[in-house]
């Protein structure tokens, strides 16, 4: 069983023998290990447990608890909102980030996005406004003061470091927690897992940031409009039903205090005990086969595919000239992959010969610059 952000070629248990299951265990950012992004390195695994929903054991929804914590606590009236923008001077919209220029070129947009409406920006990335001395935001994100902070906002900008099917952070579900309206960039598949049609203003959904802004203008002055984005927080709002039955289905509960417990004991937990029943299974028809190898074929151990994690190249989202300097780690990722599986297919037993054998005749073969490893 590998953890994702810490699997690395030269460290592998090899040979890789037939009879052996590799199972991974990845729920961070694809950003970690753009290698597990491509096809050659994810089908080398029989089990997966991922953020995508596609795979075996999905954990998509690690970071939501309960869908009725987002209801608990009221939001602040729309009306103190205002005053808080007229008395306080704060913008309709707030950044908070200390992760610069990732894959998802968030902060590009962000600032192109400044152009046309107000952002208070609180992190190292665009920063623009110094956070109140009270508040220790990048070290105690789930703390009360700094929740109460957010709550004054309207809005609140959530935009994921890497774009990838069903990767979904606090980012994203921690203003519904507030009582603010998450501004999100990130999973295709977001409106699966929020608690109405309205709750979030998706990005993808417009031009680009001149084109959000105005919306954003306008919703700022609408209050009755911008109301109806705040739903969830009143009896029954929470009414997506795949995002119930996705919860209701999964083999798994996250518990405990997010600064003490990241995801949950219960999820990886839960996920050892399903590859242990997968081998057990396997396990079971391999001894069918050995008693009656005539009559009973011997089992075939599955393998995972690109739907099981496969996050697409990094695309800038306004156009720049040249290359997206943000993509290189992911074509490192793929020459990474090949190699990989080509010391996998020679029955290779020592790893280290990765970087020195391997990953060359890789580099060599797709005719790749050396300045560019």
């Amino acid at each position: 069983m590998f953890y994702g952000t810490d699997f690395r070629a030269i460290d592998l248990p090899l040979p890789r023998f037939p009879w052996q299951h590799w199972a991974l265990f990845h729920e961070e950012s694809p950003k970690n290990n753009w290698i597990l992004s491509h096809e050659d390195c994810i089908r080398l695994f029989n089990y997966t447990a991922t953020f995508s929903p596609k795979s075996d054991y999905a954990v998509t929804s690690q970071y939501i608890k309960d869908p009725n914590e987002w209801a608990e606590r009221p939001a602040v009236f729309t009306i103190d909102k205002n005053r808080y923008q007229h008395e306080e001077g704060l913008a309709p919209l707030v950044y908070v980030q200390r992760d610069c220029n990732p894959p998802s070129d968030r902060d590009r947009y962000i600032k192109e996005l400044m152009k046309y409406i107000d952002v208070d920006s609180y992190g190292p990335c665009l920063n623009n406004k110094k956070m109140p001395e009270n508040i220790d935001g990048f070290h105690k994100f789930d703390s009360l003061d700094f929740h109460t902070f957010l709550s004054k906002y309207k809005f609140i900008i959530a935009f994921e470091n890497a774009i990838c099917d069903g990767y979904m952070t606090e980012k994203l579900f921690r203003p519904l927690k507030v009582g603010s309206v998450p501004v999100y960039l990130g999973s295709p598949s977001v409106m699966d897992w929020l608690p109405n049609e309205s709750s979030a203003v998706l990005a993808s959904d417009f031009s680009g940031p001149k084109e959000l802004a105005h919306f954003l203008n306008d919703l700022n002055h609408e209050d009755d409009v911008y109301n109806t984005h705040l739903v969830h927080k009143k009896p029954g709002g929470i009414y997506n039903k795949a995002l119930l039955a996705g919860i209701k289905r999964r083999g798994w509960s996250v518990l405990g205090d997010w600064d003490k417990d990241n995801f949950g004991h219960r999820m990886y937990a839960g996920y050892e005990c399903y590859v242990c029943d997968r081998l057990y299974e396997w396990n079971d028809t391999l001894n069918e086969h050995l008693n009656d190898p005539q009559t009973t074929a011997p089992p075939s151990s599955k393998n995972a595919d690109n739907s099981h994690l496969g996050c697409p190249e990094p695309k800038p989202l306004i156009p720049i000239e040249g290359q997206f300097p943000q993509s290189f780690p992911y074509w490192q990722g793929l020459r990474e992959a090949k190699a990989l599986y080509e010391m996998i297919l020679n029955k290779e037993t020592d790893s280290r010969k990765f970087i020195g054998k391997y990953l060359k005749m890789s580099t060599d073969k797709y005719h790749v610059p050396k300045d560019e490893l």
